[in-house]
């Protein structure tokens, strides 16, 4: 017989208010500021100030991703706007 457990992956067991990103949800932050890059401003901004070390790395690689990726953006724009 199947049996269906429901968990919460992504919460400490300890302490379930605090959030674990895992692999999955960094790859989908990254896809979203690829697609958004003011989504991984704003969530990188976030996550650099968090205690916990790999979060703050997380935030440093959206936050510069999408900071290139505005600036890549815009640059393409203005040079499609007076070509």
């Amino acid at each position: 017989m199947l049996q269906l457990v429901i968990t919460k992956p992504y919460t400490s067991p300890s302490n379930p208010s605090i959030f674990h990103l895992d692999a999955v949800g960094i790859t989908l932050l990254i896809v979203s500021t690829l697609i958004f890059p003011p989504a991984g401003l704003v969530i990188g901004g976030l996550a650099l100030f968090s205690d916990q070390q790999d979060k703050q790395y997380s935030g440093k690689m959206l936050m510069l991703l999408g900071i290139f990726l505005s600036i890549l953006e815009f640059g393409l724009f203005y040079i499609r706007l007076f070509l």
